[in-house]
């Protein structure tokens, strides 16, 4: 896989921003910022310390597959963001046989899923055929995550047009210009619908990670945007299907075929010869045309990441004031989050407890895990059928 020094600059930045924001409990675009600008990690704008180095080593290693080539002991011996860049694009030059992207992840550490680079470049050759046409793309997706890696700092290479990350892709996402394509999520094109700015003409998108409502692509729509593209797919299998029109069912990518063994959820990889099992329950239209219909694992999606409900409830459950615990989504008017339903110990006080578990959300979750309402009763609510229910 060919990466360029500046799309291979912008991934890596986005590695370091994400891992020392969650150390630091500091702005990840900040830090996404200072280590686009280079120097050294140690002594430059970052003052990476020897275990936050440690953690990167780790993150850039697992996601670039360095270990491959050998070159992951290096990460240790230099400190400077451009060494690294040049240390990763040796491993993709000869070496590295998968990219790793973590998705999941709620109480414990996220799930890895190491796809391989024949799998991500037929996929992203795809793309590039369909939006050969596009002349910048801006990355509002994040491309350490595989929908904004693919769409993103890969597709511009393809393309050979500039790529654009953090806030400079926020910026220029909210007036794109004419042959942009913008790569975003459901709960950023919401916002961008409600301005009531329109677009230049000839500007694409792209929308990911979670549905987006057919309403808010109709707003955005009539505001000018020329076409919209939905991409259903996982962290665990890439993009799996496309379609341009909310109505109509998402047709697969070249490289899937439906299984022939009688499971829904089957799906061949032709690349690598390979059978997957979507996390999604599919319903088929016919052989090439699918959608949908929910996930089976019982994780739903918070700001197009991955979130388990019962298992955020089972965490909760573990403090010492906390008798049971029920999480469920609810929608806000501008995207799901999370509710907590709270049977307190015996003798708790209800106003000293919510403040204790707000600040236990804000040390041990990440932003979309953590319930922003919480209620509180003598009994999880259930209905007539014993079975627990909404409130």
């Amino acid at each position: 896989m060919q990466l360029g020094t500046q799309a291979t600059l912008a991934v890596l930045s986005h590695l370091i921003g994400s891992e020392l924001a969650n150390q630091r409990g500091a702005r990840s675009a900040d830090l996404v910022d200072k280590a686009t600008s280079g120097g050294s990690l140690r002594d430059g704008l970052l003052s990476v310390d020897s275990i936050e180095q440690l953690a990167l080593a780790r993150l850039v290693n697992e996601f670039f597959d360095l270990e491959a080539s050998g070159l992951d002991e290096w990460l240790l011996r230099r400190d400077a963001v451009d060494d690294w860049v040049a240390l990763i694009r040796d491993g993709l030059a000869d070496g590295t046989r998968h990219i790793g992207f973590r998705s999941g992840g709620t109480t414990g550490d996220p799930r890895l899923n190491r796809l391989p680079l024949p799998h991500l470049e037929s996929e992203v050759a795809l793309i590039a055929s369909a939006f050969s046409n596009r002349s910048r793309i801006i990355g509002v997706a994040p491309p350490h995550h595989i929908y904004g890696f693919l769409w993103g700092p890969l597709l511009a290479d393809a393309l050979e047009v500039p790529y654009y990350h953090g806030d400079m892709a926020h910026r220029y996402a909210l007036d794109p210009e004419p042959g942009d394509l913008v790569v975003a999520f459901p709960e950023w094109w919401r916002y961008r619908g409600e301005r009531h700015a329109g677009f230049n003409p000839d500007v694409a998108g792209v929308t990911s990670t979670a549905p987006c409502p057919p309403d808010v692509i109709r707003t955005l729509e009539s505001k000018g945007l020329g076409s919209m593209t939905e991409v259903y797919g996982s962290s665990e299998t890439g993009g799996i299907g496309w379609r341009s029109d909310p109505e109509s069912p998402f047709a697969l990518l070249e490289h899937w075929e439906r299984a022939a063994d009688g499971d829904c959820r089957s799906l061949f990889l032709r690349p690598l010869k390979t059978r997957v099992t979507a996390a999604d329950e599919l319903h088929w239209y016919d052989d090439r045309t699918l959608l949908p219909t929910g996930r089976r694992d019982g994780a739903i999606q918070v700001a197009g990441t991955n979130v388990d409900p019962a298992a955020i409830g089972r965490a909760l459950a573990d403090h010492p004031d906390v008798a049971d615990c029920a999480i469920r989504p609810f929608d806000t008017g501008s995207g799901l989050r999370l509710k907590a339903f709270v049977v307190p110990v015996e003798g708790a006080d209800r106003d000293t407890l919510e403040q204790s578990l707000r600040e236990w959300v804000n040390t041990h979750l990440t932003t979309p895990e953590r319930p922003v309402r919480f209620d509180f009763g003598t009994a999880l609510p259930r209905n007539e059928l014993g079975k627990l229910s909404d409130w």
